[in-house]
């Protein structure tokens, strides 16, 4: 989600949490998703996204994590989605705000929410042409819930192993050594 770079600087998120943070305005480009299968896949990093709760929302994250005519994955990786869902939306009381579906049939809307992943329930409150912002939430309401969230999602800070850290020096010894 762009525009929440300096809060999730500030919160020392990709530290705390030992992930990679990039932000894509609106729908993912093409350079994000061959980043995206060059390294989750590779490294075995599960890609882990952001995203409002609106139409647009649900379709991002199903568009950043799936094949589709633009851009087809090479590799195979775990995808979490870390978005704001209704369940959040009544659990921390934020406000929603009006949306407009323009001349789009209502049911082409419904179907799309449908294929990216909405709950029936999560449909029925889009479909009342209303959606609910990430930037609905206070900085520091944000930052605990996405803390929150990878925490859920399981996701930690890598704490290598004695074995793993001796092994480490032993290489980068082996290589002063090599270098002198």
């Amino acid at each position: 989600k762009e525009g929440f770079t300096p809060i999730l600087e500030q919160a020392k998120i990709a530290d705390k949490f030992d992930i990679a943070i990039m932000s894509c305005k609106g729908m993912s480009v093409t350079a994000a998703r061959q980043l995206i299968d060059k390294t989750c896949a590779r490294y075995g990093i599960p890609l882990l996204i952001m995203h409002d709760f609106d139409i647009s929302g649900f379709s991002i994250a199903k568009t950043i994590s799936s094949n589709n005519r633009r851009f087809t994955y090479d590799t195979k990786f775990r995808t979490i989605d870390l978005g704001l869902r209704l369940t959040d939306v009544k659990e921390l009381g934020l406000v929603s705000e009006p949306v407009s579906f323009g001349k789009v049939d209502p049911s082409t809307i419904r179907d799309r929410l449908k294929v990216n992943g909405a709950t029936p329930e999560e449909i029925d409150f889009l479909m009342l042409r209303k959606r609910v912002e990430l930037n609905a939430m206070s900085s520091p309401t944000f930052v605990a819930f996405v803390e929150r969230k990878l925490t859920e999602a399981g996701i930690k800070k890598v704490v290598p192993t004695k074995e793993q850290l001796d092994e480490a020096f032993k290489l980068f010894a082996n290589g002063a050594r090599i270098e002198e």
